[in-house]
């Protein structure tokens, strides 16, 4: 096995098995200059002299006695700072879908056994995407635990820290833009 791709862990582990296969796969497609990144996405290439970029999901499903990916739907999701550099990018950002074809590991580095792939434009994926209600997440210390868990500089840059004016203001403003979305789409 080439120990580049690790161990193939799913996705939401580990995502280093399904850029490296991507970027392979994209070198094969004829794509030149193909870098894995982590700003503003995750891997640009060049293709014909314009430098595109490619957002890697992968297929995050249990096997359930089916080929891993091929024959179950992607489910996932794309942040918000994923969709507005992709609306920046237009034309020129892409989002490739890296699917396990089997459970074989020893597969992992191999993009014809072990990865298929399917590559979206923005325009494409937005037939694919919705709005499910906001969430907020709930992160309780133990009952046991004197002092309440600090988060991490990393967790803190998408991390808003709200108190009862600002929960209110964004459930306001939650409630405008559903309103506005419902008007827009029905017209």
């Amino acid at each position: 096995m080439n120990e580049e791709f690790g161990t193939g862990k799913q996705c939401k582990q580990n995502d280093t098995p399904q850029k490296q296969a991507a970027k392979l796969w994209l070198e094969k497609q004829g794509f030149t200059n193909v870098t894995i990144t982590a700003k503003g996405s995750d891997i640009y290439f060049n293709d014909k002299g314009v430098i595109k970029r490619a957002e890697v999901k992968g297929a995050n499903s249990v096997n359930n006695g089916k080929r891993r990916g091929i024959d179950n739907n992607y489910f996932g999701a794309a942040t918000q700072t994923e969709i507005d550099y992709a609306l920046q990018m237009g034309e020129n950002y892409n989002w490739l879908f890296a699917f396990r074809a089997d459970d074989n590991i020893e597969n992992a580095a191999d993009i014809e056994k072990g990865w298929k792939f399917v590559m979206y434009s923005t325009a494409q994926l937005v037939d694919h995407l919705y709005i499910p209600p906001m969430k907020y997440y709930i992160d309780l210390p133990a009952l046991n635990d004197p002092k309440p868990k600090r988060i991490s500089t990393k967790e803190m840059l998408g991390v808003r820290r709200l108190t009862m004016d600002t929960l209110r203001f964004a459930q306001q403003k939650w409630h405008e833009m559903k309103l506005a979305l419902d008007q827009m789409i029905s017209q």
